[in-house]
C-alpha cells in the first residue's frame, strides 16, 4: 500500500482566543485544522504516509491550510477549490481547563459541498485506512460521498482496507433526531468507530458506555473506541473490551486532542499490520495506551495542526504517572453489568 491513511473531509480554519488587543478587544489567531487535518497530522508527525481528499475556498484561508498540510507531509492533489463557497472557519471558546466548545458563523461552507466528484479512487485503492469525516454525514451531497466510498469498498471486498469515522459533532452541524434517523445506520457500516461520551448519549440515548459500545458493535462495527478526555478511553472488540487510563498533562488546548488521539490509534493499527480480528487484547490496550499519550500531549500545547505532537513527546507523556479513576468513573463504566 502507497498510503498508510487517506481521509476525506473538511479542512477549515479554527479562530482562536490569543490575548486581548490594547483596547480590550479579544484578539484572535487563525490556526489550520478540521478533524480530518488534525488527524492526519498525527499518522504524518507518527512515521505514517497520508493523503487528503476534499474542498476549500478560493481564499487565503484555503491557501493557508494547503500550506500547512504540506509542512507535515500530508498529500494534498486532492485537495481541490472551489469558488461556490469560502474555507470554512470556526470560531473557538476555551474555558479556563482548556476546554473548548465551537461556534459557526457562515452559512456556507466549502467543504459542505464535497461530493462523489471528489473521491479518487487511486487514493482509495492504494491506503490501508480510508477516513471518513462525521462531518461529512451531515450533508446531503458529502453524505452521498461517504455512502459511495463505503459501498465501492463492499464491492470489491476489500478486507485489506479498512475503514474509519470519527462523528467529530457540532452541535451546529446536526441535532439528535438527524444523528439517530441519518447517521446511526451509516455509522454501522464502518469497520472503526472513534465516538465521543457524549455521542454515545447522543447516537444511543445512553450514558452507559459498556452497554453502547457493545451494542454498536452487534450492528456492524468491529471496533468501537469512546474517548472519556482525561478519564481515558473504552475500546469494544471481538478481541476483548477495556478501559485505558490516560496520563497526567498541563491542560492548555483540548483543540484537536481527539484528532491526535484517532491519528495515533491508526497509525498503531498500520504499524501491527494485523487483521482486526487476529490483534489480542493486550495489543488493542497498548495502541490505546500510545493513543491516550498522544491525545494527552496534543492538549498540553496549544493549536489545532500545530499542536499535534511528535514521537518523542508522546513517549516522554508515557513516563507520566496514569491518571487513575475515580469511584464514580468506574461506575459509569461498568453500568452496563450492573443493570443486567
Amino acid at each position: 500500500m502507497k498510503y498508510d491513511v487517506v481521509a476525506i473531509g473538511e479542512a477549515v480554519i479554527d479562530f482562536t482566543p490569543a490575548g486581548i488587543s490594547e483596547t480590550g478587544n479579544i484578539l484572535y489567531e487563525s490556526q489550520p485544522g478540521g478533524a480530518p487535518c488534525n488527524m492526519l497530522a498525527a499518522v504524518s508527525k507518527l512515521g505514517g504516509k497520508t493523503a487528503l481528499m476534499g474542498l476549500v475556498g478560493d481564499d487565503p484561508l484555503g491557501e493557508s491550510i494547503r500550506g500547512t498540510l504540506q509542512q507535515v507531509s500530508i498529500e494534498v492533489k486532492d485537495l481541490k477549490v472551489t469558488q461556490e463557497a469560502p474555507t470554512g472557519i470556526t470560531i473557538v471558546k476555551l474555558d479556563e481547563h482548556g476546554e473548548r466548545r465551537f461556534f459557526s458563523v457562515q452559512l456556507k461552507k466549502s467543504y459542505e459541498l464535497i461530493s462523489e466528484k471528489e473521491i479518487d479512487y487511486s487514493l482509495v485503492d492504494e491506503t490501508r485506512i480510508v477516513y471518513i469525516s462525521g462531518a461529512m454525514l451531515g450533508a446531503d451531497s458529502s453524505m452521498t460521498a461517504a455512502k459511495v466510498i463505503l459501498e465501492y469498498l463492499q464491492k470489491k471486498s476489500r478486507k485489506d482496507t479498512l475503514t474509519c469515522c470519527d462523528l467529530n459533532w457540532r452541535p451546529f452541524l446536526f441535532d439528535k433526531t438527524f444523528a439517530q434517523r441519518k447517521i446511526l445506520p451509516v455509522l454501522s457500516e464502518f469497520d472503526i468507530l472513534k465516538l465521543s461520551h457524549e455521542e454515545l448519549e447522543l447516537l444511543l440515548d445512553t450514558v452507559d458506555i459498556e452497554a453502547g459500545a457493545k451494542r454498536l458493535l452487534r450492528s456492524g462495527v468491529r471496533l468501537v473506541v469512546i474517548t472519556l478526555g482525561e478519564k481515558g478511553s473504552y475500546y469494544c472488540f471481538d478481541g476483548g473490551s477495556g478501559h485505558v487510563c490516560s496520563y497526567q498533562v498541563p491542560v492548555k488546548d483540548t483543540n484537536a486532542a481527539g484528532d491526535t488521539f484517532t491519528g495515533a490509534l491508526l497509525q498503531k493499527l498500520c504499524q501491527l499490520n494485523k487483521e482486526l480480528g487476529q490483534i489480542k487484547d493486550g495489543e488493542m490496550r497498548e495502541i490505546l495506551e500510545f493513543a491516550n499519550a498522544a491525545g494527552a500531549s496534543c492538549a498540553a500545547k496549544n493549536g489545532a495542526i500545530l499542536s499535534v505532537p511528535e514521537l518523542y513527546e508522546v513517549e516522554n507523556t508515557r513516563r507520566n504517572p496514569p491518571l487513575l479513576l475515580a469511584d464514580e468513573t468506574v461506575k459509569m463504566i461498568r453500568q452496563g453489568n450492573e443493570n443486567g
